[in-house]
């Protein structure tokens, strides 16, 4: 039976931060196991498999471009 580690011990185990298992996360890298309080829950095995590149691919990210345009009259001097 696997060992079920905290995010801090995750991120720890990983040395990353715990944001960059959030991260990961919501990019589709890694699913961590949720308790019924809905905290994270990580295996030994499943932090090697990302490790070693052998989790599913996350989807790449849109960028947005944004523009910024201030206009001023005259009489705003």
């Amino acid at each position: 039976m696997s060992e079920y580690m905290s995010i801090s011990k995750a991120a720890e185990y990983l040395n990353v931060a715990k944001s960059t298992l959030r991260n990961w996360e919501a990019e589709g890298l890694i699913t961590p196991l949720r308790t019924a309080s809905n905290q994270r829950r990580y295996t030994k095995e499943m932090l090697d498999e990302l490790l070693q590149g052998n989790m599913k691919a996350a989807k790449p990210k849109k960028l947005l471009t944004i523009g910024y345009c201030r206009v001023s009259s005259g009489h705003q001097k």
